[in-house]
């Protein structure tokens, strides 16, 4: 009974194996009849030629493809460099909230720049306002008052003054219709035609029933003995409704004026 049971046991390893011996059997005809169906489905009438997918014959000689690659080279050396030099500003630029604090500032910056042209742009309008209003309305009269003195101070010589927009002066003479620019005449009718112009505006502006007194320091220095007897004179007369203190370190001015009512010469 045991070596029956013996029998058994190795009969039953032995049909296992086989059981399995099948089956790979089995598996392995099912894999070449595909691999045949496969090669069947891919393969080419016989003689035919497949040609090649590309051109392999090189399309430069080596001497081109070395200075090419060599340019290559030097173009990414470059870019290198270029890209520390970047990455060095970015870095000395400091950190974001560097940045921050300085876009802070910057726009405080403008803001304060932009308030400053706000105001001037107003200042230049209300000269652009003032100088229409002067050229107007005092204008005229400037022109009027002074005229009338620099005929006095040139005896007659000339009898007119116009101011353009740039406050260029002009002069004219009695009976000549062309105006003379004052930077074309003599230094002593240029004296003669400020002189003038002081005086009218002293009238315009400081006039009244109590005139301000006008101070004058060596205002006749550059006119000659002729000039400075009629600019006494005008000073004299204009002297009968204001006070007028007349300075100088010459004695011509007082030897002129010497003997005349309401003129008192202080001497040091």
């Amino acid at each position: 009974k045991a070596d029956a049971c013996g029998l058994g046991e190795d009969l039953g390893a032995e049909l296992a194996v086989l059981a399995r011996t099948l089956d790979d059997l089995d598996k392995a005809g099912l894999d070449a009849k595909q691999s045949a169906e496969l090669y069947e489905a891919w393969r080419l009438p016989e003689g035919t030629v497949i040609p090649p997918e590309d051109d392999v014959s090189p399309r430069y000689d080596r001497r081109t493809t070395e200075q090419t690659m060599q340019s290559v080279a030097d173009r990414c050396r470059q870019i290198r460099g270029e890209t520390e030099h970047c990455l060095g500003q970015i870095s000395a630029m400091g950190s974001s909230q560097t940045l921050e604090t300085r876009l802070r500032d910057l726009e405080q910056r403008i803001g304060e720049l932009t308030s400053h042209y706000d105001a001037l742009t107003l200042a230049q309008e209300a000269l652009r306002n003032a100088d229409e209003t002067m050229q107007s309305r005092f204008s005229p009269e400037i022109e009027a008052r002074a005229g009338a003195y620099l005929k006095r101070l040139t005896d007659g010589r000339y009898d007119g003054m116009r101011f353009d927009r740039d406050m260029t002066i002009t002069v004219t003479a009695p009976g000549d219709m062309t105006p003379y620019r004052e930077i074309a005449l003599s230094q002593g009718t240029s004296e003669q035609i400020y002189l003038a112009l002081r005086l009218a505006l002293c009238d315009m502006l400081l006039g009244g029933e109590e005139p301000c007194p006008i101070v004058l320091d060596d205002a006749l220095a550059m006119f000659d003995d002729e000039r400075a007897a009629l600019a006494l004179d005008v000073l004299a007369q204009e002297a009968e409704t204001r006070q007028i203190l007349l300075f100088t370190c010459h004695s011509r001015e007082a030897r002129i004026l010497a003997g005349r009512e309401n003129v008192r010469i202080i001497s040091p």
